[in-house]
C-alpha cells in the first residue's frame, strides 16, 4: 500500500507536466473493499488538487463465508454498510474520497469475473490503455494466466506501464512468482525496488508475447484448496522462487527471503515432496532469525500437516526448541523493536540495472 501513493503520485505530476487534462487510467484486479484502489487516489490528489486519475476495478465481489462470519475487519465492514458488494464498497470510496477533497469519486467498481474480460473489454473503457496495473486477484492458476495475457496486450498496457503484483509473497497465489519472473526473463519488464519489506514491482520495456505461464494446471491435492494445485514442474516453479531468494538475500531483504524459503515448501507439497518438504522445514526452524516472526513458517508446517493428515488445523504448532527459543520475551521486544524500525524506513522507487 505504501508504493500505490508514491506510484500514482509521480504518474499524477508526469501527465500535468505533459500538459495532458485527459485522465489517465489504472487497473485494479481485485478489489478487497477498495483499499488498494483508494491509495492510489490519494496519492494523485496528494499530487494535485485536481487529479485526472481513473482507476477501474474488477471483482467478483464475494469474500468467503467464514471471513465474513470470523475478520474483524470485515465484519465490522459489513456491520457499517450492510453487504461486501460493489453498492457497500462504492458507498465507503465516496465517503473516503470527499474526505480528501474530491467531489467526484474517481474509481469504477465492476462486478465481473476477470476469465470473461478480454483486452477489447478493457480497452473499450480506456481507448489508450493503462497506466498501472495491480493485480491483486490472481487467486488460481487460471486467472493468471489470463493476466498475464493482459500485461503482454500492447494495446492494455503500453510501453512504461508498471506493474504491481500485490501477492507475490501470499501462499494462496503462488503463481505470481513464477508469472513476474516469466515477464522478467522475456525481456517483456524491468523490475524495481522500494526499499525492506515493499513488493517489488515492474515496468514494461518491451511488447512481445510470453508462453503460457501456468503450463501443466491439474486437480488441486486437497479439494477445495486452491494453493495445492499443481501448475507447472516443480524445477520450473523452484527456479523463479531462487531468483528471487537469491535477489533478496542479496539486497539484504532476509524477510522477504524468508517468505520465499516458505513458499518453496509449498512447491514440494504441490508436487508430492512430502518427505522433503518436511526436512526443508526443519532446517529453516533451525536458522530462522529472531528478529522476524515466523508465521510463514508455522503456516507451511500447517499446510504440511494438512496434506499428510487430510485434516485441516490452521492452528497447528511446529513447537521446537528454536521456537521456544524465538518466543522468549526478550525475543518478541527486538522483533517489536524491529518491526518498528522497518515502518520507519523511507519508501522509495529504484530501478534494478
Amino acid at each position: 500500500m505504501a508504493l500505490c501513493p508514491l506510484i500514482s503520485g509521480e504518474m499524477e505530476r508526469r501527465s500535468h507536466q505533459n500538459g495532458s487534462a485527459a485522465p489517465y487510467w489504472v487497473l485494479d484486479l481485485g478489489t478487497f473493499f477498495g483499499h488498494s484502489a483508494f491509495s492510489v487516489v490519494y496519492g494523485a490528489a496528494a499530487a494535485c488538487k485536481s487529479p485526472v486519475i481513473r482507476v477501474l476495478s474488477l471483482d467478483i465481489f464475494k469474500q468467503p463465508q467464514w471471513l465474513v462470519e470470523n475478520n474483524p475487519q470485515v465484519m465490522k465492514f459489513v456491520k457499517e454498510y450492510g453487504s461486501t458488494g460493489p453498492d457497500a464498497i462504492g458507498r465507503r470510496l465516496d465517503l473516503a474520497c470527499s474526505r480528501i477533497g474530491l467531489a467526484n469519486d474517481p474509481i469504477q467498481l465492476m462486478e465481473r469475473d476477470v476469465l470473461t474480460m478480454t483486452g477489447q473489454d478493457l480497452l473499450a473503457i480506456a481507448p489508450q490503455g493503462y497506466k498501472l496495473v495491480m493485480v491483486d486477484c490472481a487467486k488460481t492458476p487460471e486467472l493468471m494466466n489470463c493476466i498475464t495475457t493482459f500485461l503482454t496486450n500492447p494495446g492494455v498496457c503500453g510501453i512504461g506501464t508498471i506493474a504491481l503484483f500485490q501477492d507475490l509473497f501470499d501462499w494462496h497465489a503462488p503463481w505470481n512468482v513464477r508469472a513476474l519472473w516469466r515477464l522478467l526473463k522475456e525481456g517483456v519488464f524491468s523490475l524495481c525496488r522500494g526499499g525492506k519489506d515493499v513488493t517489488p514491482f515492474a515496468e514494461k520495456v518491451a511488447d512481445r508475447e510470453v508462453a503460457t505461464i501456468c503450463d501443466d494446471i491439474k486437480d488441486p491435492l486437497l479439494a477445495g484448496e486452491t494453493w495445492s494445485t499443481p501448475f507447472t514442474a516443480l524445477d520450473k516453479e523452484i527456479e523463479a522462487l531462487d531468483y528471487f531468494i537469491q535477489m533478496f538475500r542479496g539486497w539484504r531483504y532476509v524477510h522477504s527471503a524468508l517468505k520465499l524459503d516458505c513458499l518453496k515448501v509449498g512447491a514440494l507439497l504441490r508436487a508430492g515432496r512430502l518427505d522433503a518438504a518436511g526436512a526443508m522445514i526443519t532446517k529453516l526452524d533451525e536458522t530462522w532469525p529472531a528478529q522476524f516472526a515466523d508465521y510463514p513458517l508455522q503456516n507451511a508446517y500447517c499446510r504440511l500437516q494438512h496434506l499428510r493428515t487430510g485434516h485441516k488445523d490452521l492452528s497447528l504448532v511446529l513447537d521446537t526448541a528454536r521456537r521456544r527459543s524465538r518466543n522468549t520475551f526478550f525475543a518478541k521486544q527486538l522483533r517489536t523493536v524491529s518491526g518498528r524500525l522497518a515502518y520507519l524506513s523511507p519508501i522509495h522507487t529504484e530501478p534494478i540495472r
